[in-house]
């Protein structure tokens, strides 16, 4: 794994604060359907990019494509939220029905815990499937998936928590003003893309990736996006 350049590409990219500055104030309107979206998309290319080390400069905001691009992960990632987002509703079923007692609570703490944990282990490597694959049965492969952890622990882990720790520094942006906090997160969200990216490239490729082994071996391998 390149771990510096993770840190480093989007700040060396031609016109990167431009680019950057952009990508806060979509996220600034997430309340929209359209940009969130639209910033997914712009995720993903960094994503691809970034497994075809052809990461030297950022990708431009080209907002029809990247709408088209974002519009199938995002799915992904609203499929694998659904578990927590039913643990919400759960929740609040639950306390309205019998209060908040001493052992739902510990209950519903734990599970705010271990379900939220878990998809921060398999959405970006979900999100990886789809990538290399151009499916949405690919990202819900879970023995590819979980294999593929396995198998790759050191970068993987090593990607995961590097990334945990970005998200972590990333809320910096809530003590500069309050809408930093979306600025910071895009920032954030780039190298966490490149980290899962070079762990990939770093790591056995899925059983099904057939040319897995050339990205990892070639400074630019072939395109995934055609």
């Amino acid at each position: 794994m390149n771990i510096e350049r993770s840190f480093r590409f989007a700040f060396k990219s031609p016109g990167a604060i431009g680019k950057m500055a952009l990508g806060g104030l979509f996220s600034l309107l997430f309340f929209t359907v359209f940009f969130p979206i639209v910033v997914m998309g712009y995720m993903m290319r960094v994503l691809c990019d970034a497994l075809e080390g052809r990461d030297a400069k950022l990708p431009d905001w080209s907002l029809g494509e990247l709408f088209n691009e974002g519009l199938m992960p995002i799915l992904v990632v609203l499929a694998y939220s659904s578990p927590l987002i039913a643990l919400m509703i759960l929740e609040q079923i639950l306390i309205a029905l019998f209060g908040l007692s001493i052992p739902l609570s510990i209950l519903f703490l734990l599970l705010h815990l271990v379900v939220p944990v878990a998809l921060s282990i398999l959405v970006p490597i979900a999100l990886i499937r789809f990538a290399v694959k151009r499916s949405m049965k690919a990202a819900f492969d879970f023995g590819e998936i979980i294999g593929f952890i396995k198998k790759n622990k050191g970068p993987f882990f090593t990607a995961w928590g590097l990334s945990f720790a970005v998200g972590a520094v990333s809320s910096i942006g809530l003590f500069v003003f309050v809408v930093g906090i979306f600025f910071t997160n895009f920032i954030a969200g780039l190298i966490t893309m490149h980290l899962y990216a070079s762990a990939y490239r770093a790591s056995t490729p899925f059983s099904d990736d057939k040319d897995g082994k050339l990205r990892s071996s070639m400074a630019i391998p072939p395109p995934l996006r055609s």
